[in-house]
């Protein structure tokens, strides 16, 4: 396994798939801390990313003040669209919130795929019951950040966002000095967040289920922080520790389905793997995995056969007769099925730059050569 050292973990897409997601923020920065305004943003660019892409169906969301769980179905198998199209534009406003500029987020979202039901009930109460088990409040209902989940009819909320760049536009291009012909309220838009309906032995399984975390959390709690001194924390402000527990490969309920979901990661890691080493044996055009369904498979049809657009870089670097460029002019470049011949680099001599000494070694042979002239005289 060369290659799992030296690049991220793959991205498996399916359609239809449970999946847990964490966003943390740079540097654990109280970026999201449940103010208002932030809870305003976090709803309504995540109900703008489902609206974009209808596939995404949210089970449960829970907003930290350093990190966001979401609890999420992926039908459509387009969760990093998704991610990306929500992220991208949290970050942008929350920046203009903070009159800052940069990264918000850490590079890249954590992602476990949840396999059954009992581990989905497992992962709701985790998510939602997250503010308990950090001592912050006795329950998710004194919490004023975004914590809902899944019931047996749809819950919906209303957000609003104003758009402050399109206001002031508008009130440049307003003509003379008659900037009150502009409405504010015209500058407004909403979006509507909807967590999904679940039948009704689940909802009340969920329910039972964070009730149940929350009691043993609190049979544990000495006291909590309160939800005025959370708000009071400024938004630049981290914790003086933060500890994160090793990400699994999944969760599972019994060691079967575990099992079962190692042996399908295995054969998508193999499947990714072939690429890379194709191109290690001067394959330019190695098969890929593609996505079974959804829209971005629709697009991957779209996409040309990857290949290698400047050919005479590589014969620049390997000359002709010697490496790989003897590999693909034979035609012995392997199609990722049989064994091949490597990559060989030609045997060159390294021509190094004169070495600089130091000025008590030039004092040095100035001295010995001194010495040596006064020998001879």
């Amino acid at each position: 396994m060369l290659f799992r050292s030296i690049v991220r973990r793959p991205r498996r897409r399916i359609s239809f798939n449970l999946v847990e997601v964490t966003v943390r923020c740079l540097r654990s920065e109280m970026r999201l801390v449940p103010t208002p305004e932030r809870v305003q943003l976090v709803g309504f660019s995540l109900a703008a990313a489902l609206a974009h892409f209808p596939g995404g169906q949210v089970l449960a969301i829970c907003q930290m003040s350093n990190h966001l769980h979401l609890v999420l179905r992926d039908n459509n198998a387009e969760l990093s669209d998704l991610m990306q199209y929500f992220l991208s534009h949290l970050a942008k406003r929350i920046n203009r919130l903070d009159r800052m500029h940069g990264a918000v987020f850490e590079r890249r979202f954590s992602e476990i795929t949840i396999v059954d039901d009992i581990a989905l009930l497992a992962r709701i109460a985790y998510a939602v019951a997250n503010p308990v088990e950090a001592a912050l409040v006795r329950t998710h209902r004194d919490w004023t950040g975004l914590c809902m989940f899944a019931g047996r009819v749809a819950w919906k909320r209303t957000f609003s966002h104003f758009q402050q760049g399109r206001y002031e536009r508008a009130l440049q291009d307003a003509p003379g000095d008659d900037s009150a012909s502009v409405s504010r309220s015209e500058f407004y838009e909403t979006a509507v967040l909807e967590v999904g309906a679940v039948d009704r032995d689940l909802a009340t399984a969920i329910a039972e289920a964070i009730n149940a975390r929350e009691a043993d959390l609190r049979h544990e709690m000495r006291g909590v922080l309160g939800m005025d001194k959370v708000l009071e924390m400024p938004a630049m402000s981290r914790p003086k520790s933060s500890s994160r527990s090793p990400m699994p490969l999944c969760f599972a309920s019994t060691r079967a389905a575990w099992y079962e979901f190692l042996d399908g990661w295995r054969a998508f890691v193999a499947a990714s793997d072939r690429p890379p080493i194709g191109f290690v044996r001067a394959n330019w055009a190695p098969p890929f995995p593609r996505a079974p369904s959804g829209r971005r498979a629709a697009r991957d049809d779209r996409r040309p056969t990857l290949s290698l657009r400047r050919p005479d870089l590589l014969a620049a670097r390997w000359p002709p007769g010697r490496g790989a460029t003897s590999v693909v002019e034979s035609g012995e470049a392997n199609d990722g099925d049989g064994p091949a011949k490597p990559m060989k680099r030609p045997r060159t001599a390294a021509v190094r730059p004169p070495r600089q000494r130091s000025r008590r070694a030039k004092a040095r042979a100035t001295a010995t050569r001194r010495q040596g002239n006064e020998s001879e005289k």
